[in-house]
């Protein structure tokens, strides 16, 4: 039996987005529509470029900056906008990306029903996968698969910063 899952990927470690665009290209390479839905961020990274050229549709909060307030009203509306224009064209698409999910899913100034219908109503449309760190309990409870990143070690902590085609 051919049943959509959820899968989260979780944690403090290096590549839980990365490991999700490759899901996608790997969806898309079995003949699957993706939607990939980038939450908190501008979408203007390296690999969303690559995304739209493969033909993966991207959604994401033009608006979006650094650090991320999980308790600014106005940025989490902006992102509830993007999940809500998810699911209305849900219908279109056999898998999901939803990057930086989980941020969301922990914010404690989101109705938490929302999000869990909205995952549910995408789940009936398709595979989803959802990353970033702090993924809530409910949201680990729902899904199907967790996999959980674990930082060992970072270069970020040796002073090394971010460049672009590694973290962006």
């Amino acid at each position: 039996m051919d049943e959509n899952v959820l899968i989260v990927l979780t944690g403090e470690g290096k590549g839980k987005t990365s490991s999700a665009v490759g899901q996608a290209i790997r969806y898309l390479g079995a003949g699957k529509k993706v939607l990939f839905v980038q939450f908190f961020k501008p979408g203007d990274s390296s690999e969303i470029r690559i995304l739209k050229k493969l033909g993966i549709d991207v959604y994401a909060d033009s608006q979006a900056s650094l650090p991320i307030d999980l308790s600014d009203e106005i940025t989490i509306k902006r992102q509830l906008n993007l999940l809500e224009k998810a699911v209305r064209v849900s219908s279109q698409y056999q898998a999901f990306v939803l990057d930086e999910f989980n941020l969301l899913s922990s914010s404690n100034i989101v109705d938490m029903n929302l999000l869990k219908e909205s995952l549910k109503h995408l789940k009936s449309q398709g595979d989803v996968i959802s990353t970033g760190r702090d993924a809530a309990l409910w949201l680990i409870r729902m899904a199907d698969t967790v996999s959980r990143i674990l930082c060992v070690k970072h270069h970020f902590n040796e002073g090394i910063g971010a460049k672009k085609g590694r973290e962006f």
